[in-house]
């Protein structure tokens, strides 16, 4: 039988190296927790982006340090977390990761509503007068295009902090399709089996061998299809 190699068996130049981002899941929580303390620096800023242009630029500083290292604690999660669906380690680490982004968004939930009652046209004097602000130009520029979409600091912290629990069916959905699911082996014209999983089912559809094509399509619609309430549902309440 052709099967997926266990992951210890691939060549390390064919995997993803997560030791770039964190040298290891010790490091990794060694961020994740200096970035929940760093969001009291964040919220210092409420009410006060309106001061001028210097206030504005440290703050955007700020802002651009946290979800720059933001962005690394949650690559670091969801790559761990997609060599392996089963590995409940890595599953956690992806739960705090998406814990984090919504606390973050919460925090910062006041800038956007703070700036548009600022004025953009103020914004741009302001880009004219300090050279750091000068990178935020297009920020603003988009920031005047969604101005009436943007609601109050209030709601959008709301919107920003229901992220996490609202996105509860799409993770169970990933588990449900990445983890819980099995697939019957397709069998080519010549007899010999082949593991039919989320990641060999896209070369077994390609097969220039017609019956190994017709069994990898059939067991990977009946596996969905025994689960098909369950991701119906998944479905429906993340999308």
């Amino acid at each position: 039988m052709v099967t997926l190699p266990a992951r210890s068996e691939v060549p390390v130049e064919a995997t993803w190296s997560v030791e770039t981002i964190s040298t290891s899941d010790a490091e990794w929580e060694a961020e994740w927790a200096a970035l929940a303390q760093a969001l009291p620096r964040l919220e210092r800023f409420r009410g006060r982006l309106g001061g001028g242009p210097q206030v504005l630029a440290e703050f955007l500083a700020e802002f651009e340090d946290v979800r720059r290292r933001l962005g690394r604690v949650t690559l670091y999660a969801l790559l761990r977390g997609a060599v392996d669906a089963t590995d409940q380690v890595a599953s956690a680490l992806g739960e705090r990761a998406r814990g984090l982004q919504a606390q973050v968004s919460g925090a910062l939930a006041f800038a956007e509503p703070e700036l548009v009652a600022v004025g953009v046209d103020t914004l741009r004097r302001w880009v004219d007068q300090n050279r750091q602000l000068a990178v935020y130009r297009h920020h603003f520029d988009r920031l005047a295009r969604r101005a009436p979409h943007i609601r109050s600091a209030e709601v959008e912290e709301v919107m920003s902090l229901a992220g996490d629990p609202l996105s509860t069916p799409g993770v169970a959905h990933g588990i449900l399709a990445n983890a819980e699911l099995r697939f019957r082996p397709a069998v080519s014209s010549d007899g010999t089996e082949h593991q039919v999983a989320q990641g060999t089912y896209v070369e077994l559809s390609r097969s220039r061998d017609r019956e190994l094509r017709r069994t990898a399509w059939e067991s990977y619609a009946d596996a969905h299809l025994e689960v098909a309430r369950t991701m119906a549902a998944c479905l429906a309440g993340g999308w």
